[in-house]
């Protein structure tokens, strides 16, 4: 028993994409993603946006491929991916739909990432920061990341809304 939690750490290690290197900004950068933060803070004057109500709506489907909603699961230790469009697949080089957030980065970043997550879904105050990634196996790529708060399709627990965008694609 002890060696099959030993090959499933080793092959969860191999399935994450190298670590990024972060840098916290005040605003977005990106054309794109300083859009969804404007469209997120309107909608959210009143009331924070609902899963399956208003993401996806139409004021929101230009930024579908940029998005990842996840659902904080395991008492908010981790975080389960419930969407994934199409720039969260080339960033992590699969489809990461239905994987839990341990599985993509190390340990450390990890950590780092849900504290981050958790900040968001407490205040309601959006998170932004560049990311640079430098694989082994290929050359560095950088993208902007906008952490925002959302709430769940039963209205009663908040989950997150990720944004990439790329910065050098």
């Amino acid at each position: 028993m002890r060696r099959k939690a030993a090959i499933t750490s080793v092959l969860t290690l191999f399935s994450a994409s190298a670590d990024p290197y972060y840098q916290i900004r005040e605003e977005p950068s990106h054309p794109m993603a300083a859009e969804l933060v404007a469209l997120w803070r309107e909608e959210s004057r009143t009331r924070d946006p609902v899963v399956g109500k208003d993401i996806p709506s139409r004021p929101f489907a230009r930024f579908l491929s940029h998005l990842m909603i996840v659902e904080p699961v395991e008492d908010d230790t981790d975080c389960k991916i419930r969407i994934a469009g199409d720039v969260i697949r080339k960033r992590y080089g699969r489809d990461v739909k239905d994987a839990q957030f341990s599985e993509l980065f190390s340990p450390a970043v990890f950590r780092d990432n849900m504290m981050r997550l958790r900040e968001v879904r407490r205040t309601g105050v959006p998170i932004i920061f560049d990311a640079t990634v430098i694989p082994d196996d290929g050359p560095s790529f950088s993208y902007e990341v906008v952490l925002l708060r959302v709430l769940s399709p039963d209205e009663r627990t908040y989950w997150n809304i990720v944004g990439i965008f790329m910065l050098d694609a």
